[in-house]
């Protein structure tokens, strides 16, 4: 199997190259490895690296620090590009395959994921999910639970879906507590208020309220929707573990993996809709290890669908 050094400016590092097959998209990975530290970094996509997972010596939990996406995520060209999901499941299952021998336990994250809307506005995924659909976009597309107990999720989906919650708040009261405090523009705050009365007015809920708006851009959320939603929940979501099961990685669709001599050419790690080089992945990459070296790993997961 092909390995490789680091430039000199990181000789600590080899690495590894691989192709990986999944009908009918073809990935690139490369494989990081740090034996003396027990550090492992997999940036994993095709014409650009769109997944990064870090694995640490003596934890069984592999961690998602980054998922991105856009056209070069996969090197198919025909047929169209992998969707994010495919994405992750293949490299999730690519990652607990040749790591087998280290026993592997579920993959953990943070999720902080954020969409990009048509405008290029960014609105939270998850408050986004929760609102809409009382899951977050882990649980729906990956099983994804809580690591630790879910008494405040639980709460906040109940409140979301008490009718006395929302009939408590009249549309102006909505508008004054959520509505003014965050959308700065008094042009676009009188557009969005227009737009959502009607749907405010003839829903019960606050989740009907949020799910009837699902004909709009998500533009119609920024600012606010973020703020309302996380209000609801005694836990503090966005700073919670959450994990994805091996099992749930064994039902996802099986990948062909095949060691390549050539290292794939990563121009740069994509996150919150692209940017960055090799040399910022490079970057963060030595961050991470060095953060973990003074207080244990910070999981965090970047994520634009």
């Amino acid at each position: 199997m092909p390995r490789r050094k680091l430039p000199e400016s990181q000789p600590e590092y080899t690495q590894t190259f691989y192709e990986i097959k999944t009908h009918p998209y073809t990935f690139h990975a490369i494989v990081y490895e740090n034996h003396d530290r027990g550090q492992t970094f997999i940036r994993f996509g095709g014409k650009k690296a769109c997944v990064h997972l870090s694995i640490y010596k003596g934890e069984p939990n592999p961690y998602l620090m980054g998922l991105g996406r856009g056209h070069e995520c996969s090197m198919s060209d025909e047929p169209p590009r992998a969707d994010t999901v495919r994405l992750l499941k293949a490299a999730l299952v690519f990652m607990y395959e040749i790591f087998t021998d280290r026993h592997l336990s579920d993959t953990q994250l943070k999720d902080t994921s954020s969409i990009s809307c048509s405008s290029d506005v960014m609105v939270n995924l998850m408050a986004l999910y929760l609102g809409k659909h009382l899951q977050s976009w882990y649980q729906a597309k990956f099983g994804a639970e809580l690591d630790s107990s879910s008494e405040g999720l639980q709460s906040g989906l109940a409140r979301l879906q008490d009718p006395s919650e929302k009939a408590a708040m009249t549309f102006p009261d909505f508008v004054k507590r959520w509505l003014k405090p965050h959308i700065q523009s008094s042009r676009r705050l009188q557009k969005i208020i227009e737009l959502i009365e009607p749907y405010y007015q003839r829903t019960h809920t606050l989740h009907e309220f949020m799910a009837s708006l699902d004909e709009y851009d998500c533009e119609v959320f920024d600012g606010w929707l973020e703020a309302l939603v996380m209000s609801l929940f005694s836990t503090d979501l966005r700073s919670s573990l959450w994990r994805i099961t091996m099992e749930r990685v064994n039902a996802f669709p099986r990948v062909t993996i095949r060691p390549i001599d050539e290292k794939p050419a990563f121009p740069g790690f994509v996150s919150q809709g692209g940017g960055g080089g090799s040399s910022t992945w490079d970057a963060n990459m030595k961050n991470e290890a060095r953060q973990h070296r003074k207080s244990g790993p910070l999981p965090v997961c970047y994520t634009s669908i």
